[in-house]
């Protein structure tokens, strides 16, 4: 038997070609011609001819169905006339091998169309479904690319100029889209255990990202928030998650804010000078203040006018807070500042104090002097001459706040004894001072001191011998002005500058018989005089 496609010569127990591949099918039985041949074929009377045409007519006859049945057709053979001899009967037909042959090959190529078609769609069936596996396995491993900002939003709270914008992440969303897709990676497994990867993600976004969270503060409706994603947390979540993860920073504009009333919180606030400037203190009356605040001042000493104070309260930078929270109100101003003004300054030359106090002062030390006089000069054997005041000395304080001015008098005391029968008579003259401390000057140009705090030097230094018999007088002041200059200014002359208005031209013309005082025990007056003998000393 032969190949229907290649037509190769194959053993008769053959199932495949061996040249070409192809299954080999059985071959189909020869076509049936033995009915045919069966038939007693009716001989009809023709011309005598010879005896061997016969046969070849008949099979040419009968074989026809035979071929027609035949998948491919058999060219017909050329008619040739034959003759039988007139009574004979007809001889049956053999079939004719040569036409029944083509066919089996005609049924093996109706089987080949449907046969390779089969064989073909089975391949490309196999190559779609290794293909459709590669591509699931390149699905379910690739990284999936997750944005951040698609979850994130910001939750403004509070009043408008002091709002909050908080962070939120809506988990639920999140899982939703990604639980079926979120992977672990080999890391991520370790460090996680058990855990879904959905809830882990979560555990790790609260540690950096915990909702609630404040991002600014004092906000105000239409100002721009921007949050920034930690470096750190994207490299976790890539670390421990197949993600790509879209980190661009997440902006939103504040809205939605509601607007609180604004109150002036230092409408009952009063400023309390003491002192004189350069060195007044200042302390802080709050009236009545609704808010419970309290206030406080950046500067408390050391003041005078023109300088500038900055009030604020105690809440510090928690006052809108506190306010909005308590009493549902914001702050006009969270400080407010002060002029110091309308205060007293200390008078720092002579020329600082009015003429008028000047003179109120003058007169307030002749006053004083005139009464030490008076309790002083009581005997008959002495009488005050004369008392003049011939000028002062004005001292400031180098360090500190005060002033002094020391007024000096020129005082003529006429002394008489008379023993066994002569008699001492003479002018003797000495010095005394007073002074009073603190002279002011207020805003308006005038000026301002207590003139009852005039103090005189009572130190009984001076005391006048007679050159006859045995009496002597004693007086509070000075021999020379030498020694009180001494006193009131020179030992103390660290501790004050001082400007001299003493008129040097009636210093002269004291007694120059006067004897060096005898020292005496200091009587009950000395003993209530200040401890420091100079007027400076007690203005320090």
């Amino acid at each position: 038997m032969f190949c229907n496609k290649c037509g190769s010569q194959l053993a008769d127990n053959a199932t495949f070609c061996g040249n070409c591949g192809t299954p080999v099918s059985a071959a189909p039985a020869p076509a049936e011609a033995a009915p045919a041949a069966e038939a007693p074929v009716e001989a009809a009377p023709v011309p005598a001819a010879p005896a061997e045409a016969a046969p070849v007519e008949a099979a040419a006859v009968e074989a026809a169905p035979a071929a027609e049945a035949a998948p491919v057709e058999a060219a017909p053979a050329p008619a040739a006339e034959a003759t039988t001899v007139e009574g004979a009967p007809a001889a049956p037909v053999a079939p004719a091998p040569a036409a029944a042959q083509p066919a089996a090959p005609a049924a093996q190529g109706q089987k080949k169309k449907w046969l390779m078609p089969l064989i073909i769609g089975g391949s490309a069936l196999f190559v779609v479904i290794i293909a459709v596996t590669i591509l699931v396995i390149f699905l379910v491993n690739r990284d999936i690319k997750v944005d951040l900002n698609e979850f994130a939003s910001f939750e403004y709270v509070g009043y408008d100029s002091v709002g909050e914008a908080q962070f939120k992440f809506d988990y639920d969303k999140f899982n939703e889209k990604y639980e079926k897709k979120l992977r672990f990676t080999k890391a991520g497994k370790l460090l996680y255990g058990d855990m879904e990867p959905c809830e882990a993600f979560e555990s790790l976004m609260s540690n950096y990202a915990k909702n609630g969270r404040v991002v600014e503060r004092d906000l105000k409706n239409g100002d721009t928030v921007t949050f920034t994603w930690r470096e750190s947390l994207i490299l976790l979540l890539t670390e421990s998650f197949k993600v790509q993860i879209d980190n661009d920073k997440l902006e939103g504009t504040v809205q939605g804010l509601s607007i609180a009333s604004t109150v002036d919180i230092f409408k009952d606030v009063e400023l309390v000078y003491r002192g004189t400037a350069p060195n007044v203190s200042v302390s802080i009356d709050a009236g009545n203040n609704p808010y419970g605040l309290r206030f406080r001042a950046d500067k408390t000493s050391g003041l005078s006018n023109g300088d500038v104070i900055t009030v604020t309260t105690s809440r510090g930078a928690n006052l809108k807070k506190y306010l909005l929270e308590n009493y549902g109100v914001l702050p006009e101003a969270e400080s407010k500042t002060y002029t110091v003004s309308g205060i007293a300054a200390m008078a720092m030359k002579p020329e600082d104090i009015s003429s008028d106090m000047m003179s109120k002062i003058q007169a307030q030390a002749d006053a004083t002097n005139d009464a030490r006089l008076a309790r002083d000069i009581t005997h008959d054997d002495e009488k005050l001459v004369s008392s003049e005041c011939i000028g002062y000395y004005f001292l400031t304080a180098k360090r500190g706040n005060s002033n002094q001015i020391i007024f000096v008098y020129r005082n003529v005391v006429h002394n008489t004894h008379t023993y066994n029968k002569k008699t001492y008579s003479k002018d003797n003259v000495f010095f005394s001072f007073c002074y009073i401390n603190n002279i002011t000057v207020l805003p308006d140009g005038s000026s301002s001191v207590d003139l009852d705090s005039m103090s005189m030097y009572t130190s009984r230094n001076v005391s006048f011998k007679s050159t006859v018999g045995y009496q002597t007088w004693y007086y509070y002041g000075f021999l020379d002005m030498d020694s009180l200059k001494n006193q009131a200014i020179t030992r103390n002359i660290d501790r004050f500058d001082y400007v001299d208005k003493i008129d040097q031209s009636k210093v002269s013309g004291g007694s120059t018989s006067q004897e060096a005082p005898e020292e005496t025990k200091p009587s009950s007056e000395e003993t209530s005089a200040p401890t420091e003998s100079s007027a400076a000393a007690d203005a320090a």
